[in-house]
């Protein structure tokens, strides 16, 4: 650990220094040499940050046998799915309508990989649990709810349905006034609200976008993307010569939607080294988008280092005072937030999730009312109990509150500048909320990430 402390502000000075020159850099291919030629191989040289790159690589791994999981999942549940609706279908009437035995057919041969088209995309179990949901859907609207009623949700909306006679009896009587068009009748149309069967595709679909997120602030996920560009920059033609894309058999369509996918960001990642790249925002390697990422990773390797080094992050961050403060509530949920810098993000971290309606839960609905200097009465219970319950205690009390009575609080306000709580003990802060924002594991709500314009 001593010789680690020695090696700090060799290993890391460099690798801060490229942070800052690569926040301010606006042309793309500057912007990129120098996280894929500097800051990712210092990364990667990094003894010291070793434990943070396997973190973030069993995190990855541990997301990648989640995906495989629920893959398996997923298709089980789509074949018993197809085998109940057959099962309720096939002595009925509807069972002879061509456009239901034409849409089973299908389902079928895909569910038996019998289908003749190969293409390399979605896998056959997902387009099968996509006609299903168009099957269910068509059935509702030809009034056979109760039959699959097992399989998905009914609700019912209203439908405005002319009536001819009366409008044009109407009509010839001027009983029409100007705002009038037609006589109308409001009846009740079925519509299918949520399907209900094979519930792990939904959770396989977000467990696949939030691999390849480009908005996600989980830490991992945005080392990933940064990776991602490290290895499109670096990697040779010559690593796809021996890869032809095959869709003969489920295992050579999978290889080759994974060759296409490294194929589309390596491309996108030449045309940057060529100067030839237009910049989009919609692309796979936006500027801005990279840069929070940057922003993002920084502040975890120094939020990481607070935990596996202490004494060295104490050392460097002596002088680093945070810029700002924050607590905000939603609904249940209470959440602290830090602005390293002026003009940076917030990180977010949820301290707190208390029952609905419980009196921890009434506390933290006082705070989020309460303006600065003004006193909270507790509810119930006693402010220390309150501020236990709701890990209000340790440094982020120094922060937010004055000394209190058995059943008041005087509160600061919920915006605090970090220049003027010198009490606080950085360090022990970091910790005391990584700690609880890893219990809850809960991405922060999106409102809070798009009112950040002030910090």
């Amino acid at each position: 650990m001593h010789n680690q402390a020695q090696k700090l502000p060799s290993l890391l000075g460099p690798l801060s220094c490229f942070l800052k020159e690569a926040s301010q850099e606006t042309d793309p291919y500057s912007f990129f040499r120098i996280i894929c030629e500097e800051i990712i191989p210092l990364i990667l040289q990094c003894s010291l940050l070793e434990p943070i790159r396997n973190q973030f690589e069993t995190q990855r791994l541990q997301h990648l046998k989640l995906i495989s999981r629920l893959e398996k999942a997923t298709k089980r549940q789509v074949h018993d799915s197809y085998k109940k609706l057959v099962a309720c279908i096939k002595d009925t009437q509807i069972a002879q309508k061509e456009y239901v035995w034409k849409c089973l057919s299908k389902i079928d041969r895909l569910l038996n990989n019998a289908i003749e088209e190969r293409y390399c995309g979605p896998k056959e179990y997902e387009i099968a649990y996509e006609y299903m949901e168009d099957l269910c859907c068509e059935l509702v609207e030809e009034g056979y709810s109760p039959l699959i009623s097992e399989f998905a949700d009914i609700s019912s909306k209203d439908k405005q349905i002319i009536n001819l006679e009366e409008t044009k009896h109407r009509h010839q009587l001027n009983l029409l006034m100007d705002k009038d068009i037609a006589s109308f009748t409001i009846i009740q149309e079925p519509y299918l609200k949520r399907t209900k069967f094979a519930p792990a595709m939904k959770e396989l679909q977000e467990a696949r976008f939030l691999l390849s997120d480009p908005k996600s602030q989980e830490p991992w996920v945005v080392y990933n993307h940064l990776f991602t560009a490290y290895w499109s920059w670096s990697t040779s033609k010559s690593y796809f010569k021996d890869k032809p894309l095959k869709y003969e058999s489920f295992l050579n369509r999978a290889r080759s939607m994974s060759w296409l996918e490294e194929h589309s960001s390596w491309h996108e990642m030449q045309l940057i080294k060529k100067r030839n790249y237009s910049g989009i925002e919609e692309s796979l390697f936006s500027l801005s988008r990279y840069k929070n990422h940057l922003l993002r990773l920084e502040n975890q390797i120094a939020l990481e280092l607070s935990i596996y080094v202490p004494e060295l992050y104490q050392e460097q961050s002596k002088n680093d005072v945070p810029y700002q403060y924050r607590l905000r509530v939603d609904y249940t949920e209470l959440w602290f937030g830090i602005a390293w810098k002026k003009g940076r993000k917030m990180d977010w971290y949820l301290i707190a999730k208390p029952q609905d309606s419980s009196s921890t839960h009434q506390f933290i609905k006082l705070i989020s009312k309460a303006k600065a200097e003004e006193v909270i009465n507790a509810p119930d219970r006693s402010v220390a109990d309150l501020m236990s319950r709701s890990n209000l205690s340790g440094e982020i009390r120094k922060i937010f509150f004055k000394e209190s009575s058995t059943y008041k609080v005087e509160f600061n306000g919920p915006n605090i500048l970090g220049e003027v709580t010198n009490r606080v003990d950085v360090i022990q802060l970091v910790k005391e909320v990584n700690q609880l924002h890893q219990k809850y594991n809960s991405p922060a709500p999106r409102s809070f990430l798009l009112s950040e314009a002030d910090v």
